[in-house]
């Protein structure tokens, strides 16, 4: 880990499938989402082109990306009530809901089963949750909280906590290998994303190619008000895609790689729009400028490419 915490120094990061998504909402995305049909041929880095595809909109058919639809009703009780701002992940069997302070597990039925951690700074305790990765073929999941890594069981067993001196939001992969991306809310560092090997040592990086010059003493650039997913992972391969980048990156073996551009055109924020403001009036200009901008993120199944679009101002999915 020395080693990494070596190399963040040097490009100076600051600290900062998925099946689906919980079938109903899946269902809402699907509706709302716009889909582009990836070409059965294509294997190759390929460019989607935003503004003409919204200009040949089709109605997407339900049955055209999947034959069956399930609706999971989750049990709820005293014991189990989910935060509105929960995120959800599954793997083949479970259901993990992140509640602030603890994880709730659920069965595929949406049958509780147990509760994982509790609020505290012990060992086995949580604070506050960053993200959570889980690997299925280890029955293991791991928490981020800030500058550590809580890792229990998937049946709520403690493991360990471990601290890692790097900035950003870790996602561990399958194989064990860490990605770091830097959610700067400033954007002016070296690096965009990270990739290191169970140790720590970095293996391949992606450059941050918008960064700001300057670190302003007023934000505009806004956070959204929930966590927009960065990552998703479809046919055995993980992808990632930072807010101000329009490319999607995968992870091939030691390597990130590009994998497709989303050209959004005219609704791609400007650069000096990035820049934050002073001044309440200047201010006021930004949010009505950025208004008509957006930011994308996504997934894809065998035959789509959903890409869901959100508002700078609005927050508003397109």
């Amino acid at each position: 880990m020395q080693t990494c915490h070596s190399a963040f120094q040097q490009f100076s990061i600051n600290k900062q499938a998925m099946k689906l998504f919980i079938y109903s909402s899946t269902i809402l995305l699907i509706i709302l989402g716009f889909t582009y049909q990836r070409p059965n041929d294509q294997k190759g880095f390929f460019s989607i082109n935003f503004e003409e595809s919204l200009r040949n909109v089709k109605n997407l058919k339900l049955s055209q990306v999947a034959q069956n639809v399930e609706y999971i009703q989750l049990q709820t009780n005293e014991e189990c009530l989910i935060n509105p701002e929960a995120r959800y992940f599954f793997d083949d069997s479970l259901i993990f809901v992140t509640n602030k302070d603890h994880i709730l597990k659920f069965s595929n039925s949406g049958k509780f089963l147990k509760k994982i951690g509790k609020p505290g700074r012990g060992p086995g305790e949580i604070t506050s949750m960053y993200d959570l990765s889980i690997i299925p073929s280890k029955r293991m999941i791991y928490i981020q909280e800030g500058a550590s890594l809580t890792n229990y069981t998937c049946d709520g067993k403690f493991i360990k906590k471990v601290k890692i001196p790097y900035g950003g939001i870790v996602k561990i992969l399958n194989d064990g290998k860490m990605i770091i991306w830097d959610p700067s809310q400033y954007q002016h560092t070296k690096l965009t994303f990270l990739l290191t090997n169970e140790r720590g040592d970095p293996l391949s990086y992606i450059p941050n190619h918008n960064p700001l010059s300057i670190k302003p003493s007023i934000s505009a650039s806004p956070s959204p008000p929930f966590f927009p997913e960065r990552f998703y992972q479809y046919n055995n391969r993980f992808f990632l895609k930072d807010e101000s980048n329009d490319t999607v990156y995968m992870v091939s073996g030691n390597k990130i790689l590009p994998a497709y551009f989303i050209n959004l055109g005219k609704y791609k924020l400007p650069k000096e729009l990035r820049t934050a403001v002073t001044g309440v009036s200047n201010m006021n200009t930004y949010l009505e400028k950025a208004s008509n901008y957006y930011f994308s993120t996504c997934f894809e199944t065998t035959n789509f490419i959903f890409l869901s679009t959100y508002n700078y101002v609005k927050y508003i999915p397109k």
